[in-house]
């Protein structure tokens, strides 16, 4: 849905599509601290 191509991940930080995108790295309790917000694709 969201082209991770929009914006880099470092400059996106607080942005709530980052985690919506598929990460090629495990960072999503980074962007995410709540487990309850963590999608069960991980």
């Amino acid at each position: 849905m969201y082209s991770e191509g929009s914006c880099s991940l470092d400059d996106c930080t607080t942005v709530s599509h980052v985690r919506q995108v598929k990460l090629p790295v495990p960072l999503p309790l980074v962007y995410n601290p709540s487990p309850r917000t963590l999608s069960p694709v991980t």
